[in-house]
């Protein structure tokens, strides 16, 4: 009749027993439109985490005309509020879909990116104000943090457990591939325009398609238990 003993470990309880987990099949999730909208979010976010990382500091000693010790600082900063962000944004999803927190931690680092620039006379220009670009560090930091640490929660969230490993496989190759040429590019642009204001104008343009990426994602797990 389906009873176990009085004493006996239930069928989930016995050591060594694989149980079957939940979530999307491989097939569904990759036919989705939420893996690829996840995939080009996650892409467009490392790039552009990746372009300011790797030209941060050469952009406030150049750039802005920081000391060497001040360019370091306002580094650090970003770093640090990185990790606040990762805190922040990983608790805030305990209480709201990931999906969202993703979506606010993309708007943070698009906001941030835009902090950069400053309205001159002749149109947008590189900021050289040092409050300034202490709130672009804040911003562009917490919004570095948090991205970071939704990406692969929301791939949970979107298709379970089921076919995780499959597919987080291939939202961090098409991620890592948007990181590599963030690296690239953007160095390559600065050599080729002279001014960091072409690649950090594209980082801010990436960090919009994110958003827009973002905004497609629905958990197909959430569909297929409704």
């Amino acid at each position: 009749v389906g009873q176990w003993p009085d004493g006996a470990p239930e069928p989930d309880e016995v050591e060594g027993q694989q149980t079957e987990m939940d979530g999307v099949e491989f097939g569904v999730a990759l036919r989705s439109r939420t893996l690829w909208a996840l995939a080009v979010s996650s892409a467009c976010l490392w790039y552009s985490i990746n372009a300011i990382n790797s030209q941060a500091t050469i952009f406030f000693e150049q750039d802005a005309g920081l000391s060497p010790a001040r360019a370091t600082f306002f580094y650090a900063t970003i770093f640090a509020c990185s990790v606040a962000g990762k805190f922040r944004f990983g608790a805030l999803s305990d209480f709201i879909a990931k999906h969202r927190v993703m979506l606010m931690s993309a708007t943070l680092l698009f906001c941030g990116s835009l902090l950069v620039f400053v309205p001159g006379d002749t149109g947008l220009q590189l900021s050289q104000n040092e409050s300034q670009l202490m709130i672009f560090a804040v911003v562009f930091g917490l919004g570095y943090g948090g991205s970071f640490t939704m990406i692969q929660l929301v791939c949970v969230e979107c298709f379970g457990q089921k076919a995780l490993g499959k597919l987080l496989g291939i939202v961090i190759f098409v991620d890592s591939l948007g990181a590599a040429l963030g690296i690239a590019l953007s160095g390559q642009l600065k050599a080729s325009s002279g001014s960091y204001f072409v690649p950090f104008a594209t980082v801010a343009a990436v960090a919009f398609i994110a958003i827009i990426s973002t905004l497609l994602i629905k958990p197909l797990q959430q569909q297929n238990s409704a």
